[in-house]
């Protein structure tokens, strides 16, 4: 056994909950990209759910505490939540492949607007991180730090009435600075010298609490709708685009960035030219008319640097895990 933070806080007399979705599990036991469902559930421990295993939690009798999350959303809007909450998504929900990354947004935004309309809400914060980079391409090597060091980097969000308002937070963070900054919020001691050495996070909160109302917008896009395939017409007005017009019009861009992705091996990962791929996302999302962070106008497929029409050839072995 090893002290880890349900000990902490059961010791401290604090309430916690970790809330399972009833499916499947998200990732793969061996890491491969697609494998034998595996159930999941509250009462069914696995790689997402370790919780049953931990010695401290069954000799503390505190399995009860490994809960459905429908627990979660009926604390939710009772104002009941306990002081920490864990919640472990299902597949479908993971973002993880095959799932649609809309699907997790939509699970993700549930929650937090479940939270929001809470009468706990004004003394919440909520920490989402992803517990990998999707396997995208980051430019930007991580830092040495230890002999493990850091991965890739990944999105972090805090949403709080206490966090500040529409801030971008340059600090490098890890879990254990999640770790040290809940146990500072809650006086709970170290688990150990990595969360004591951690610096809690805050230049991300303030000290003046926002419980400014909010409106939570429902998606117009239906999750499953993907780039249209391209027309005659329209591939024919993306070919003549450069010749006839110095600025595209945006059917002519959305057109062109058609045409290209139906030319994309997309059965496996990391067959897509990253450049193009991040582009052709970033655009579809942003109706086409907004310009990709870092350039000046929106690209066609054949502008962007390092540009090919044909699928990019097959990684190399040791690339991307997801």
């Amino acid at each position: 056994a090893w002290t880890d933070l349900t000990y902490l806080l059961h010791a401290a007399h604090v309430s916690w909950r970790y809330y399972v979705v009833k499916g499947s599990q998200p990732d793969c036991e061996d890491d491969a990209m697609f494998c034998r469902l595996v159930k999941q559930s509250a009462s069914t421990p696995g790689i997402w759910n370790p919780l049953p295993w931990f010695d401290t939690v069954v000799q503390d009798r505190q399995l009860s505490n490994v809960a459905p999350f429908q627990g979660f959303l009926r604390a939710a809007k009772r104002g009941t939540l306990p002081a920490v909450s864990w919640i472990t998504p299902t597949q479908s929900v993971s973002d993880h492949p095959p799932a649609l990354v809309t699907s997790g947004q939509a699970y993700v935004t549930g929650i937090v607007n479940a939270v929001m309309r809470s009468k706990d809400w004004g003394s919440t914060a909520i920490f989402l991180a992803w517990d990998d980079w999707g396997g995208f391409y980051d430019h930007v090597v991580p830092p040495h730090v230890d002999a493990q060091g850091y991965g890739l980097r990944v999105p972090g969000l805090v949403i709080s009435p206490y966090a500040k308002r529409g801030a971008v937070v340059h600090t490098n963070y890890s879990q254990l600075n999640v770790m040290r900054t809940i146990e500072q919020i809650l006086g709970l001691p170290p688990m150990n010298q990595e969360d004591m050495t951690a610096e809690p996070m805050s230049d991300v909160f303030t000290d003046k609490p926002d419980l400014t109302p909010y409106t939570a917008v429902p998606s117009t896009i239906a999750l499953t709708e993907t780039n249209p395939q391209p027309t005659a017409q329209a591939a024919t007005a993306a070919a003549a685009a450069p010749a006839a017009a110095a600025v595209p019009t945006t059917a002519v861009v959305q057109a062109a960035w058609a045409a290209w992705s139906a030319k994309q091996d997309w059965s496996t990962e990391d067959m897509v030219n990253m450049d193009q791929g991040n582009r052709d996302t970033w655009y579809a999302g942003n109706g086409f008319s907004r310009p990709y962070p870092g350039d000046a106008k929106v690209l066609l497929p054949d502008e962007v640097p390092g540009a090919s029409d044909a699928p990019a050839p097959t990684a190399a072995a040791g690339g991307t895990d997801k």
